[in-house]
Formats: C-alpha cells, structure tokens, sequence
C-alpha cells in the first residue's frame, strides 16, 4: 500500500498536568504516547486506530484530486513546541522545567510491499499485497466499529476542521458530516462551552494540587485516561 507520510499521534505538548490530545493529520508525523496506532492504508481510504479503537476514517473520493496521499509512507519520531497555537490557540505555553522531552516508537510492524529509496516506487509485485491486505479484518470499517468510531468522536474530540465553518465555509473534499456530531461544536469548529464538563476536566482540587506541586519544583500528576481529548 503506498500513501504519504501518515500518523496519527497523541500530542504531550510536554504540559504535565493537561489532558492529552490525540491529533490525526494526513501529512504529519507528530510524537506518539504510549498507545497502539494503527493504521490501514489503501488506494480507497484511510483509518485511524487507537488501542483497536478506530477513530477516524478518510475515505478517497474525486474531489480531493492529487490531495489524496500516492507516496511511499514513512514512519519517524520526532518532537516539536506547537504551543503558540495547538494548546487552546497558544493560550496553554510549554514548562521546560519538565525537560528533557523524549520521543520514540516501539513494536513496529510493517505489513506492505517494499519500495525503492532512490526512485520510490512500489515494488512490481506489490498486487497480490496489496489485495490481501485491502482485503484485511482491520481495513474494514465493520458495523461494531462504526458504532466504537461514533461513541469516541462524540465523547472525546473538541475540535474538527470539518465543522469549522470559519476557516472553511465550504467542508474539505475528505469531510463527512455527521448531525450528531455537529451540533456538539461551534462555527469555529471547537467543543461548545457547555460541554466542557462531559469531555473530561479536572477537579479543581486536583488543579490545586498540580500547581502546588509546580512551585515546589515537583513533577504535577499526569493526566489520567479519562482526560484524552481528540481533533480531528
């Protein structure tokens, strides 16, 4: 299967005592937490696992044209300061105090044909590979897997460029639009301010804790699993 360089990764922004935030991007390759990401990758879609979990799915259609990935893919770890506009529009600033900040994979498996390095391109016998693979358990979104895909995007994600008519008064080529979905977010594409509270805050005694901690120079609680959030 051949595809871009594709990830779907939860993003520490090296905040100790915020909520974890799990980003899917088709063209980036941003750190992983200890998850298990998995991604089937095919001529027709995409699907964005987590921990068996599948929690989003880009299905290639005409009108994204060349935009659709047709590269070899990649995988790389890699850790970078996006503070200035991931965390809350920047609102939330990275503490080096916590450093170093380590980023790593482990447990790779590679289930695909072989490419060449120099001129990248699929090895000639990448067909019947690439059938039994299309043909995989996991490359099908299953009716249970659906119902799993909408219970995790209705109780996690807070944000979606697809709801986001602001910056996109006409939804992106790769965007399904879901009612349910939709009436949970604004026209910025973010989580309403009414639902904060579902998706996960801490108590503010725990908040207190954290802070108290930060000024002794102790390491603050690491959010716990309850508080993973999601954008999409």
């Amino acid at each position: 299967m051949t595809g871009t360089s594709v990830s779907s990764s939860t993003d520490s922004q090296a905040l100790a005592s915020f909520p974890l935030i799990t980003t899917t991007m088709v063209y980036s390759a941003q750190a992983s937490s200890c998850r298990r990401i998995t991604l089937p990758a095919s001529s027709s879609h995409y699907i964005f696992y987590v921990d068996e979990v599948p929690i989003r799915e880009v299905v290639r259609n005409e009108k994204m044209g060349g935009d659709y990935p047709s590269k070899p893919m990649s995988l790389y770890a890699t850790i970078w300061d996006a503070s200035n506009w991931a965390t809350a529009g920047g609102k939330f600033k990275v503490n080096y105090r916590y450093e170093p900040f380590v980023s790593e994979f482990k447990d790779l498996v590679l289930d695909g044909c072989t490419v060449d390095p120099i001129q990248q391109v699929p090895a000639a016998n990448c067909d019947d590979k690439t059938a039994k693979l299309e043909a995989a358990e996991y490359a099908v979104i299953t009716p249970e897997r659906s119902k799993a895909m909408t219970w995790f995007r209705e109780k996690y994600m807070y944000y979606s460029h697809c709801y986001d008519t602001l910056r996109y008064p006409v939804a992106q080529p790769e965007c399904i639009i879901v009612p349910s979905e939709q009436e949970l977010f604004k026209d910025s594409g973010r989580l309403k301010e009414a639902m904060k509270l579902k998706f996960g805050r801490r108590p503010r005694s725990h908040r207190r804790r954290a802070r108290g901690n930060a000024r002794r120079g102790g390491r603050a609680p690491a959010a716990s699993g309850s508080n993973q959030q999601a954008a999409m």
